[in-house]
């Protein structure tokens, strides 16, 4: 691939947070392969009370109980975690 943003997208680990109560996707987490920044964008989810995103410690144990899960899904993103 020669595009350096293509490069950057299929390089870089997805994580997808999907909200229990209406299983919308609310947020992707990229992380940046040269900093290791956590990047979020918020997508479909329009629920009130918006769901909390969760940071720091909170999201690495959701990662780390989606891991465990072994829930991959190649298409979209590699760990989906449920906030």
């Amino acid at each position: 691939m020669s595009d350096p943003v293509l490069q950057r997208f299929f390089a870089d680990p997805l994580i997808a947070a999907q909200h229990k109560r209406c299983g919308k996707l609310v947020a992707v987490y990229r992380v940046d392969a040269s900093g290791g920044i956590w990047y979020r964008d918020r997508q479909q989810c329009r629920c009130a009370p918006s769901p909390t995103l969760p940071e720091g410690a909170e999201l690495a144990a959701l990662v780390e109980r989606a891991e465990a899960r072994e829930r991959w899904s190649s298409h979209r993103a590699r760990i989906r975690i449920y906030i």
